[in-house]
């Protein structure tokens, strides 16, 4: 009984279950505010999942409250005499914990996933200001003040202390502190398993799709603070088939091949991206159509009418519905960040590690970008925030961009009218601007290639006083901006349309990753990935283009621009048969990296490759998307989605339509599973040998 009741009384043991009691509260806390996009797996599971989470608790207490335990242990006689000092270690640990929980809290709202060490890349970059977020998640601010001042109250430090004393007792007090040290390293390690426990082994115990509820923020940044570098992946790479021509996986068998034939499996027959875009007007002959590439922030499938039917944006819903406009409905996004898009569109790189790849040690690699592969035109990204924001700049001009327009560059006259109060200009007055600024490099003997990032529809949500409560969606939403940018975008096109330029442009619309919603289904692994994909050539006909690029190797001996209008003109049929190949391509799943060689291929070769990107025209190209979350790595194939763990292992595989909440799970068997488990383990291993090797191409 006087043992029970020394254990009860003893500083060490209650102090030990509050630090897992605060660890369970803030993970309930995060359940409350984001339950709305976790799978409606059952009450069951998810007390299952809570459960789970004191285990993984584990590492966290044994780290982050060290100090705590170091000073119960060996503090002696200063315990008594200032139990202030352990009070205040106990408070300082308990909202370490807290707070970065706190933090993923609300951002785990919009990245639907636990933020890691590159969490501290985004809170240092310039352009994210903490001024919105509190003020948006005060309740979160005011939560974990409270919990400050309970646990500074509650903290129980007038109990018993371990008797340890190496003046009285050296022997013992060695012993101890050597049992002290080997079950710290156990608690930190998780158990005496072969691999230290971190948040990737989440996935082993629940579904993956609630892993962030079993595990931490503090744990997730534990587990990734180390990873400098990518991994290796020892795994063999289980092809299918006796073939590598990935188009037709139906008749693949399964069979063991030399990793070395990734790159084959990855690429038949496709070509580095072709460096001279080429197209044609209607007075025939070939010129070189300048290119506007359009990236909407937080631009969501689920936002737009002509992708679901919302009333959000009324004028890219005309965008789309023309006939001069390819649209490409199955087109995801390769990260969740907008620091993740750079890479992906105009270098053909996906986000395929625990760190964004701007900002980790692999930043300075040689990497071919679209914009160095644009010979002999003119260049330029446009951002309206600060010139060094999520390192774009640097990357940028680095990898081949000549000239890059930041907020440094707006008039000066006009900042304080059009600044937005957080992150830059606002997204109406900064695209008059860019349309300005073609002019300036407008050049008929040297067509641009131009890219604007807006900015407007980024938390907190700001618009012009003049739009407040005249737009559909609440005030203060992403669904609220996305219409603003909509009529920012439509007063754009305005006034390009009486531009010298307008003409012979070819845009490319698309989003850099999406925000929220109210729907299920857009935080599951395919719905939270979903943006628009359209190709809006006004002045010029892309079906003729089509034509010329799919008969070409027919006419080596005639002139193109003659011959191929004859074809047009004596043979409709052609016509139709471009139309069965455009419906075929837009049937197909595409990845950010996909979008400029699937342009490339409509204005110049028939099947260009940019980094890991593909034609969607490509006839050899099946097309998919890949990504990586909770330490997992997706492959999408709308409707299939497989996911494969470091070792190369199946995790899940399912299949799950449009706007429909509930996914099927699927059997690791057939010719589909067979394929897609190949062409993600093909891309694991090439992504990281590419990149590690500096030979991105």
């Amino acid at each position: 009984m006087q043992k029970i009741k020394a254990i009860t009384n003893s500083n060490l043991i209650r102090q030990l279950l509050f630090s897992f009691a605060i660890l369970s509260i803030s993970r309930l806390v995060w359940f409350v505010a984001n339950v709305f996009w976790l799978p409606p797996i059952g009450i069951d599971e998810y007390v299952y999942a809570h459960l789970v989470g004191i285990y993984f608790d584990i590492p966290v207490v044994a780290l982050i409250y060290l100090p705590v335990w170091l000073w119960l242990l060996f503090g002696h006689s200063f315990r008594e005499k200032f139990p202030i000092v352990n009070r205040t270690l106990f408070v300082i640990s308990s909202m370490t914990v807290l707070i970065f929980n706190g933090i993923d809290t609300g951002y785990s709202q919009v990245t639907a996933k636990r933020s890691g060490f590159e969490l501290f890349d985004t809170l240092g970059d310039d352009a994210n200001l903490f001024a919105p977020y509190l003020t948006d998640n005060w309740y979160i601010i005011l939560g974990l003040a409270a919990m400050g001042y309970v646990i500074y109250r509650w903290v129980p430090v007038h109990g018993q202390n371990p008797d340890i004393d190496f003046r009285i007792r050296p022997r013992s007090g060695l012993i101890a502190t050597a049992a002290f040290g080997g079950l710290w390293l156990l608690s930190f390690r998780g158990g005496i398993q072969l691999r230290p426990l971190r948040a990737i082994d989440a996935s082993n115990f629940v579904q993956p799709e609630i892993a962030p509820l079993v595990t931490s923020t503090p744990l997730q940044i534990i587990s990734t603070w180390q990873r400098i570098g990518l991994p290796d992946f020892e795994f063999a790479i289980q092809f299918s088939a006796n073939t590598l021509n990935n188009s037709d996986p139906a008749k693949n068998q399964t069979t063991g091949l030399k990793n070395s034939a990734a790159a084959q499996w990855l690429f038949d027959n496709s070509t580095p991206l072709p460096p001279f875009p080429m197209s044609r007007t209607i007075g025939g002959g070939w010129v070189k159509p300048n290119i506007v590439v359009i990236v909407v922030e937080s631009l969501a499938r689920d936002y737009t009418g002509f992708g679901n039917g919302k009333p959000f944006t009324p004028f890219l819903d005309k965008i789309a519905a023309d006939p001069q406009t390819i649209q490409f409905p199955y087109c995801f996004a390769n990260g969740t960040k907008s620091i993740e898009m750079v890479p992906s569109i105009f270098c053909g790189m996906p986000s395929l590690m625990s760190e964004f790849y701007v900002t980790s040690a692999y930043a300075n690699n040689k990497v071919n970008n679209a914009f160095q592969l644009a010979k002999g035109y003119k260049t330029a990204f446009f951002h309206g925030s600060n010139n060094g924001t999520m390192g774009f700049q640097s990357f940028l001009k680095q990898t081949g961009l000549q000239h890059y327009h930041g907020i440094d560059q707006y008039p000066r006259d006009l900042y304080n009218r059009d600044f937005d109060g957080n992150w830059g200009i606002f997204d109406e007055p900064y695209l008059q601007h860019f349309s300005k600024c073609l002019d300036t490099i407008n050049n008929p003997n040297r067509p641009f290639f131009a890219s604007i990032f807006t900015l407007s529809s980024h938390h907190p949500y700001t618009i012009p006083a003049p739009y407040l409560n005249k737009l559909p969606g609440l005030p203060g939403t992403v669904q609220h901006t996305i219409a603003y940018a909509d009529i920012a975008l439509k007063k754009f096109f305005q006034t390009a349309s009486t531009k010298s330029w307008f003409n012979n442009t070819v845009f490319v619309i698309t989003g850099d990753h999406t925000s929220h919603s109210d729907k299920e289904y857009f935080y599951s692994q395919s719905g939270h990935y979903e943006v628009p994909f359209l190709i809006y050539a006004p002045h010029i006909n892309l079906k003729t283009n089509l034509i010329g690029n799919y008969q070409k190797n027919q006419v080596k001996n005639n002139k193109p621009s003659e011959l191929l209008w004859q074809i047009e003109r004596q043979a409709p049929s052609s016509l139709r048969y471009i139309d069965s190949v455009i419906k075929i391509a837009t049937s197909k799943t595409l990845s950010q990296c996909d979008i400029l060689p699937t342009l490339w291929s409509i204005l110049g070769g028939p099947k260009p490759k940019l980094g890991f990107g593909r034609s969607a025209f490509d006839p050899d190209y099946k097309g998919y998307s890949t990504h990586f979350d909770k330490d997992l790595y997706y492959i999408i194939q709308y409707p299939f989605v497989l996911a494969l763990n470091q070792q190369g292992g199946v995790v899940d595989y399912h299949s799950q339509l449009r706007n429909n909440n509930t996914a099927q799970k699927l059997q690791y068997t057939g010719p589909q599973f067979e394929w897609l488990r190949a062409t993600l383990q093909c891309q694991m291993k090439e992504y990281s040998q590419r990149i590690k090797q500096n030979r991105w191409e």
